[in-house]
Order: C-alpha cells, then sequence, then structure tokens
C-alpha cells in the first residue's frame, strides 16, 4: 500500500505502522491477520531522499512502539 505522507512523511509512517499492530503470536496461523507491506508515495515528490528518510525515521519509532506493545501483551 502506498500512502501520500499529507506533508508529514514521518508521521504518516508511524501512523500506518501503529495503526497495523496486532498481537497475533499466540493466536493459530490459520487466524493470523496477513502481513501488509506499506511504502511512501514519492513519485510526485520533489525531494524523494528527504521523504525516504524521513518515513524510515517514523518507521523506527513505530516497530520500537509496536515492540513494546508485543512484549505488554507476552504472557508472564
Amino acid at each position: 500500500i502506498e500512502v501520500d505522507s499529507c506533508g508529514d512523511t514521518e508521521a504518516s509512517a508511524e501512523g500506518c505502522h501503529l495503526a497495523l499492530f496486532s498481537y497475533d503470536d499466540l493466536k493459530a496461523e490459520k487466524s493470523r491477520k496477513p502481513a501488509v507491506k506499506i511504502s511512501c508515495a514519492t513519485r510526485y515528490s520533489q525531494d524523494k531522499n528527504s521523504m525516504e528518510k524521513e518515513w524510515r525515521k517514523g518507521t523506527i519509532l513505530a516497530e520500537g512502539q509496536n515492540l513494546s506493545r508485543r512484549l505488554m501483551e507476552m504472557p508472564a
């Protein structure tokens, strides 16, 4: 899925990755949500390198938050 950054690429990346979080580790394989690949739509951008850098930064921040969520949901 290509996402339009709407002027704030980092926030768009964070929001997309945080919205996709689902704790499926203990679910049966067939009942897990399918993996979704998202990326920033840079086709019409003047500064693709800057957008890609901001997208990576937002992705890293969201992945850190999702790791915390996953650890919180795990049984002790």
